[in-house]
């Protein structure tokens, strides 16, 4: 009994001297001592610092969780999976001023009013519906605009000659004359919706198509013709709900580019309005300012348009 209580103390006392045994030749030379309680040190605090938990950290993976789910959400939408198309029908009133400059310092100026007309289709899940893939928030459509403007009264002074009793001077007159000014334009475009999930939504849209433009507003002289131009347009539309019922909204055309006013019978213009919308229910109400500026190209002479107004109208959103 004596022998087995006092064999697991000589143990322990052989572990501890072969331990510190050990202990001493390892730290016999400075050098590796130094490596090994650096490694081990370092190792550590790297493992630790690895598996710690802390608030910001946390923050930090919620926060790319909440992206993860808006992306998950961008190409996969279980509401749309079926094809839902959508129609947009606006009609606006316009009334502004409009000058008209040409060489030789030569100056018009004058009221004009008139009223635009647009109508979107869009096929909203269109690719999904028919491939069953997911994709982003990318929806096609097409889109028909038509602006007509006239009495743009440009007032101008005519002398006249009055007939005269013989062996009398002829005396001469001076009235007012107005000359009428119209124009018609119009474009085709294919419209991208590459935000927002459909046409009552904070949405991006752009558009490239086609446009015709013709009009007697650039003319200086009453005797020209009405020019017909036409080209590629492109374009944009942003809408920005503040609210379910208001928001703001506006719209970016070019006509053209720049280089197309230096071409004979040349034209390059550009369009935007932008305003505030109060929508009830279908019906969308909207106000802004509008401005739309031209260079046209008429007989080697440069002349450019400017016009600014005021724009209001009715949308119908099906």
């Amino acid at each position: 009994m004596l022998f087995s209580k006092s064999c697991p103390s000589k143990i322990l006392i052989v572990c501890v001297a072969a331990l510190l045994t050990s202990a001493v030749s390892t730290m016999s030379t400075p050098a590796f001592s130094e490596t090994v309680v650096t490694t081990y040190v370092t190792k550590v605090q790297e493992e630790r610092k690895s598996t710690r938990w802390t608030l910001t950290e946390w923050l930090k993976i919620k926060e790319r969780m909440k992206m993860m789910d808006v992306w998950l959400a961008m190409f996969s939408s279980p509401k749309k999976d079926s094809f839902n198309p959508e129609l947009n029908i606006e009609y606006s009133l316009v009334r502004g001023n409009i000058g008209v400059k040409g060489a030789g310092g030569r100056e018009n100026y004058g009221s004009i009013s008139g009223n635009q007309t647009r109508a979107q289709f869009w096929m909203t899940n269109l690719v999904t519906a028919a491939t069953g893939l997911k994709t982003l928030n990318i929806d096609f459509g097409v889109e028909a605009y038509g602006k007509q403007m006239g009495s743009y009264s440009q007032s101008s002074e005519k002398t006249v000659a009055s007939f005269a009793i013989p062996g009398q001077e002829q005396e001469l007159t001076t009235e007012s004359i107005d000359e009428n000014r119209e124009s018609e334009a119009k474009y085709y475009s294919a419209n991208f919706r590459i935000f927002g999930k459909s046409i009552q939504d904070s949405s991006l849209v752009l558009k490239y198509g086609q446009y015709v433009n013709e009009t007697s507003i650039p003319n200086l002289e009453a005797d020209q013709p009405t020019k017909s131009v036409k080209g590629t347009m492109r374009g944009a539309d942003l809408n920005l709900y503040l609210f379910s019922f208001l928001g703001f909204e506006g719209n970016y055309m070019q006509y053209g580019n720049a280089a197309d006013a230096n071409q004979p019978d040349g034209y390059f213009g550009t369009y935007y309005d932008y305003g505030a919308f109060i929508e009830v229910s279908l019906l969308r109400f909207t106000l802004g300012n509008y401005k739309e500026t031209g260079i046209y190209s008429i007989k080697d002479e440069e002349v450019t348009t400017e016009e600014t107004g005021v724009i209001g109208g009715l949308k119908l959103q099906f």
